[in-house]
């Protein structure tokens, strides 16, 4: 935002304080009780809004070197996201692709992620790196050979995720059209240290599809709810697993 656009702005909103009005619409309407109580509506809300719209997961800085990463169950999704070796960032379903156990919970460093249930292991770019009895599953490697990535684009200091893997298998996207002409201005306003604070039972985060984000947590004393709500993996769709197990 350039200065004359900052002084604008100043000066309309001088102009609501003077004349205790605020931004109005042209004229009121009305939006049927359904939109707030219809199930089938807020599931629509859920699979467009908190699926296929980008989310943001945090400030650059929490996965500040390689084998840094976080989890996150966003979007009624378990997502992990972790700074690999090449330090790049990505992100995947936090779902082993043999029985659909999580790899990985809360937040640290690690060199390798190994599945708690059967041990099957992963390097930080995703890929398999080792089955226990891997004579038990012939030809499985190359069918599953990595965890399924999601597209995660890191810009202006900050992460975002969209939580569904796209129809491509692309694992980045441009976070700026999703902005609305705010690019230049996150850009303009990176320091690049800030981070999360750690997961903890108590932090019921919340976020907005275009990047908004709220932790309720004890030491975050600014938070106000915003679009969202806390989301739960147990509700993840499990029933998606292969007839013999194995994750597709």
């Amino acid at each position: 935002m350039n200065r004359q656009e900052q002084i604008g702005l100043l000066k309309r909103l001088l102009h609501y304080v003077e004349t205790r009005t605020t931004c109005l619409a042209d004229a009121p309407w009305c939006n049927d009780v359904s939109v707030y109580t219809d199930p089938k509506h807020f599931a629509r809300e859920q699979q467009v809004l908190f699926r296929q719209y980008p989310i943001l997961m945090g400030f650059a800085s929490t996965w500040a070197s390689p084998g840094a990463y976080h989890t996150d169950d966003y979007a009624d999704a378990p997502i992990l996201i972790v700074r690999g070796a090449d330090n790049k960032l990505r992100a995947f379903l936090n779902v082993c692709r043999h029985r659909g156990a999580k790899i990985a919970q809360g937040c640290g460093e690690v060199r390798v992620f190994s599945c708690p249930y059967h041990a099957w292991t992963y390097d930080l770019s995703g890929r398999v790196t080792g089955i226990p009895d891997e004579r038990c599953f012939p030809g499985i490697r190359p069918a599953r050979s990595s965890l399924t990535e999601l597209p995660l684009c890191e810009k202006h200091g900050l992460v975002w995720v969209i939580p569904t893997p796209s129809a491509d298998m692309s694992s980045g996207f441009d976070i700026d059209p999703w902005l609305g002409g705010l690019g230049p201005e996150l850009a303009s306003r990176r320091d690049g240290t800030r981070t999360l604070c750690p997961s903890r039972p108590d932090h019921a985060r919340r976020a907005h599809p275009l990047g908004q984000e709220h932790a309720a947590c004890p030491r975050c004393r600014h938070g106000r709810g915003l679009a969202g709500r806390t989301q739960h993996t147990d509700r993840f769709d499990l029933g998606r697993a292969d007839a013999d197990g194995l994750w597709p």
